[in-house]
């Protein structure tokens, strides 16, 4: 069922993720598939991202799971003026991938089921198709969430994003030294905008619009890791969701599909 709660009422960051750094504020009601995960540590902070892919299914990175989520938030722009009816939802189940290593991050990817169905006659409530294919070097995507704007710096409160590009894996092996990356990830990284402390799981797209909705935007996959936010040269690291693709129909029973 949905549920109503007070922001005073919730507590902060459930451990630390990644979010965007150099990025900017996105415009209210642009990216309606973007998920909130509210635990109840902290003062209304958003713990980690996610991203609606069916009207009973959120798509998240497994290492959420590992803490204590009570709200999945839809249709969100500032955290402080969130929790209308049909904007807050009690998960019913939580399906972390059952291969998830902790160590390595491989298999970094996690299904929550909603209580009730989201709200999609909301124009700030939209689902989100899934890519079947690899995202390629070079392509341009698109990652939102909410979180820090860098080391030691606080979250602002508001949905923002950044626009990064897919690097060659060669690049980010070299990059990320003796950190293990596996065929299960991508990066993404611009000079000047990467992911930073504060929200792991969020979505990674492409064919977005600009400063606006498309219908035809693709979750490319969920932000998984990465060294600290301004750090130049280290990209932010992705798991690939068309890797999972028979793994999210088994597991939701054939509602999500890619």
């Amino acid at each position: 069922m949905k549920f109503f709660i007070p922001l005073a009422c919730l507590l902060a960051v459930l451990m630390p993720a990644y979010a965007i750094y150099g990025g900017e504020e996105s415009v209210p009601n642009s990216r309606p598939y973007q998920a909130a995960l509210i635990s109840p540590w902290g003062r209304g902070s958003v713990a980690c991202g996610g991203a609606l892919v069916h009207k009973r299914w959120v798509v998240s990175a497994a290492k959420c799971a590992l803490g204590n989520v009570i709200i999945i938030g839809l249709g969100y722009h500032h955290t402080s003026y969130h929790g209308l009816p049909g904007q807050q939802y009690i998960w019913s189940d939580w399906y972390p991938h059952p291969k998830y290593n902790s160590y390595t991050n491989d298999n970094d990817i996690a299904l929550i089921r909603l209580g009730e169905d989201a709200d999609l006659s909301s124009p700030k409530i939209a689902t989100i198709s899934i890519s079947n294919s690899r995202p390629s070097p070079g392509t341009n995507l698109l990652v939102s969430g909410w979180g820090a704007l860098d080391y030691n710096v606080g979250a602002p409160g508001t949905l923002r994003e950044a626009d990064v590009k897919v690097q060659f894996m060669d690049d980010c092996r070299k990059a990320h030294g003796s950190s293990p990356l596996t065929d299960n990830m991508f990066c993404a990284y611009n000079p000047d905008k990467n992911i930073c402390y504060s929200d792991t799981g969020d979505p990674i797209v492409s064919g977005y619009g600009d400063g606006t909705h498309n219908p035809g935007t693709t979750l490319e996959g969920v932000a998984s890791w990465g060294w600290s936010c301004s750090i130049q040269n280290h990209p932010g690291v992705y798991t690939i969701i068309a890797n999972y693709c028979d793994w999210l129909s088994q597991t939701s029973g054939g509602d999500v599909q890619c």
